[in-house]
């Protein structure tokens, strides 16, 4: 999460045969936040890549689509 975005360990996964990287996002048009997700199969997800480019690039992207519409981020807003 201080990354600005989590992959779940892959003992807790609900499905083994999916890998997904995370990060929050809050609009006031949302009643609550949603998670934004990139999922693939861990041959064309693997651990690596989740850490070190699509999850920077997800929360990258959220980022600008918060700043782009006014938002403060969702994890300052954590509580």
């Amino acid at each position: 999460m201080a990354q600005g975005f989590v992959i779940v360990d892959e003992d807790k996964r609900y499905a083994e045969n999916i890998n997904a990287v995370s990060t929050g996002f809050r609009s006031y048009d949302f009643g609550e936040p949603v998670a934004i997700s990139c999922g693939a199969t861990p041959d064309m997800l693997s651990y690596e890549r989740m850490q070190d480019e699509v999850g920077p690039k997800l929360r990258d992207r959220v980022k600008e689509l918060e700043r782009a519409l006014g938002l403060p981020s969702v994890l300052v807003n954590r509580g």
